[in-house]
């Protein structure tokens, strides 16, 4: 390992890392970096002979973030759906009552309390947190199909 950088800007990279002499610099066979511009810009800069590897890390976080990102928009559709119904109920004069599944959560808390649920894998899911999957992906097969491909992934 030649050096572990704290700086963002490639600038500032470069210049501190110029002090390290080019005969050296050009033996570099690899680097690790997450996905910033900068980084790669005073990688192929600094090291003209490495070859550049995106770690897992980001590419896993980023592919959990698109995950998630289907969650919430599913969410924000059963929010607005509710706001309706209780609309309707108000100028119905009637309460308004929610549809409970099988576990006995709304649809709006199922997609609330299964954020974390998505993170680990299958087999280090609790009883409570398998039966929240199975009704999550009988209702929502984009998010079951999106979150096969992100277990796949990893």
């Amino acid at each position: 390992m030649i050096a572990s950088i704290r700086r963002t800007k490639s600038e500032d990279i470069i210049r501190s890392r110029l002090l390290i002499p080019e005969s050296k610099r050009i033996k570099v066979k690899g680097i690790s970096l997450d996905m910033a511009a900068t980084m790669k810009l005073a990688a192929t800069t600094l090291f003209p002979n490495a070859r550049l590897v995106t770690d897992l890390f980001h590419v896993v976080k980023l592919v959990i973030e698109a995950l998630q990102s289907i969650r919430i928009a599913y969410r924000w559709e059963a929010i607005e759906q509710e706001n309706k119904e209780i609309e309707r109920c108000r100028k119905r004069k009637d309460s308004f009552k929610p549809t409970h599944f099988s576990n006995g959560e709304t649809r709006k808390e199922l997609l609330a309390r299964i954020r974390f649920l998505l993170f680990p894998m299958p087999p280090q899911l609790t009883e409570n947190q398998k039966e929240r999957a199975r009704i999550l992906f009988k209702e929502y097969s984009k998010l079951r199909n999106a979150h096969r491909l992100t277990i796949k992934f990893r």
